[in-house]
């Protein structure tokens, strides 16, 4: 629980960039071709119990998927991550509705404004964080997702 704690204040609080090129990643949780406009800005780290990965693109926008070993419920996930995000930050949530066959909750946090993805499918919980100026951005980009587990990720 503290581990999935932690990876979870890493996926709220972002990470130091580092580049790589356009092209396309493929993970055993997804495959993306990566359009010119975003890089990969840290990962992928996987090391078989947690994976994580950030991207952004040149609007700042961010795309963080973090997916964990655990048999929480997604609901339970979500609750903790905003009130994790909420005591930390003073992030304000719109209610945690159902989209896409995932939990989702739009957020605004120092002026920014995000939406999470919140995905279980009984072995590992997927927590998708995509923050910026313009949030459509990101879902534009998580659409390019091919789900290689169909339970953790967002069905557009």
């Amino acid at each position: 629980m503290l581990r999935f704690k932690n990876l979870l204040c890493a996926l709220a609080l972002g990470a130091m960039a580092v580049t790589a090129e356009a092209g396309v990643l493929s993970t055993r949780y997804f495959m993306v071709d990566i359009p010119a406009q975003w890089e990969i800005a840290r990962g992928p780290e996987d090391n078989g119990t947690n994976f994580m990965t950030q991207f952004t693109a040149r609007d700042r926008t961010s795309v963080t998927v973090a997916i964990s070993a655990g048999k929480m419920p997604a609901a339970d996930v979500a609750e903790q991550t905003m009130d994790n995000l909420r005591a930390q930050s003073g992030a304000r949530f719109e209610p945690l509705k159902e989209e896409y066959g995932v939990l989702s909750a739009r957020y605004e946090i120092h002026g920014g404004a995000g939406v999470y993805f919140f995905g279980a499918d009984g072995e590992q919980v997927a927590v998708i964080n995509i923050l910026g100026s313009d949030p459509e951005e990101g879902i534009k980009f998580l659409r390019r997702f091919v789900p290689r587990t169909e339970k953790l990720f967002p069905k557009f």
